[in-house]
């Protein structure tokens, strides 16, 4: 395990060169110190470089902008020099996509305690446990942290305490961590991003994440086993909220009207939970939403059951999804006017009326779904 660890911290250290010196790239090669120096020149010195892409490292310039891409150095291997544990002072580590498969790695002291960018998405990281977590929350000024596909499994553990004071950014989408939704995220009230889709997450989640203030954009999609009650989860402000995807859940209840306070919202997706009942009225006055995703569940349209009106006061929706739900009674007229639509599913409804009326005009639309419900032609 303790190899692992050390595994793990050198990939940081390994590409957290190209990726610092990445972010200065628009301001021309940098000037470096001469422990800079000393320490990439001996990194170079042990690289099989086959694209030649550390030729400009020469002189007081460490590098050629046009050397270093987005995702880093692809290619390189060979012996791993230890004298990078000098840089000290990095900043911003982008190892995405990389595997560095073979590589001898040294035995190092940690001390990258200046990090602010973190980025291992899609490096199999399978075998490291729960230790990297523990790792990076000795990292103070860490402001993004970016571990999608890495395939981490396990429990996400208690930290105590949480150094995560400056964390803005967290992404674990696409991992296996069959654990309980980490409740220590409602306490850094920096984070604006949060993505735990598709993570094996499950449970109740944290009613306090609505009042980290800053948030603007969460996605708790496709786990499955997350639940609350749409009632609590809404009640309060949810102040910056823009990007909201709470589908393929188990949410459930009703909508409060307290959900139409979310005036920020652009993209809304309840898809595939258990909420029941009408759709409040408030939600009308939602002008910046752009994506409002309903389908899979148990929603009627109120009293009378009829697809509401107001939906033709939302001038600036493009994806309208309430197929799979309990709707009746004729498609609104007023959706025909929503001239930026472009994806339109009401199926498996008991709606009826004729599609082409209400939405033939619609010059941008390319997905209109009306399937099993009642049409006149």
């Amino acid at each position: 395990m303790e190899r692992l660890q050390v595994y793990v911290l050198f990939l940081v250290i390994l590409h957290s060169i190209a990726a610092e010196f990445a972010c200065k790239a628009q301001n021309g090669a940098r000037n470096c110190s001469a422990i800079d120096l000393e320490a990439l020149d001996d990194f170079k010195n042990g690289m099989n470089d086959p694209e030649n892409r550390l030729s400009s490292w020469q002189g007081r310039d460490c590098f050629n902008p046009d050397d270093v891409t987005r995702y880093g150095f692809w290619n390189l291997s060979g012996k791993i020099r230890p004298t990078l544990i000098k840089i000290q002072s990095l900043k911003y580590l982008d190892l995405s996509l990389n595997t560095f498969g073979g590589i001898p790695i040294p035995r190092f002291v940690p001390g990258l305690v200046s990090l602010k960018y973190f980025d291992m998405n899609q490096v199999e990281l399978s075998m490291v446990g729960s230790s990297w977590l523990k790792m990076l929350n000795q990292l103070p000024h860490l402001t993004e942290l970016h571990l999608s596909s890495c395939g981490l499994s396990g429990s996400i553990p208690l930290l105590t305490p949480v150094n995560f004071t400056s964390l803005a950014v967290i992404d674990l989408s696409f991992n296996s961590f069959n654990s309980m939704l980490t409740s220590w995220l409602v306490n850094i009230s920096s984070l604006e991003y949060i993505d735990l889709s598709n993570s094996g997450f499950r449970g109740g989640i944290p009613l306090g994440i609505s009042e980290i203030q800053r948030l603007r954009y969460l996605n708790l999609a496709l786990n499955n086993n997350l639940s609350a009650d749409c009632l609590e989860l809404f009640r309060e402000s949810w102040e910056q909220i823009k990007v909201l995807d709470l589908g393929s859940n188990k949410q459930h209840g009703k909508l409060p009207r307290s959900t139409g306070n979310m005036t920020y919202l652009t993209h809304f997706s309840l898809l595939l939970n258990n909420i029941e009942g009408g759709i409040p009225s408030i939600i009308g006055g939602l002008c910046n939403l752009i994506r409002l995703g309903l389908s899979g569940n148990n929603l009627t349209g109120g009293l009378v059951g009829k697809l509401p009106k107001w939906l033709g006061q939302l001038k600036n929706l493009q994806q309208l999804g309430l197929a799979s739900n309990s709707f009746e009674g004729p498609i609104p007229a007023s959706l025909g006017k929503l001239q930026k639509f472009t994806n339109v599913g009401l199926s498996v409804n008991q709606l009826n009326g004729t599609p082409l009326e209400s939405f033939g005009q619609l010059s941008e639309l390319s997905v209109l779904d009306v399937s099993l419900i009642s049409l006149q032609v």
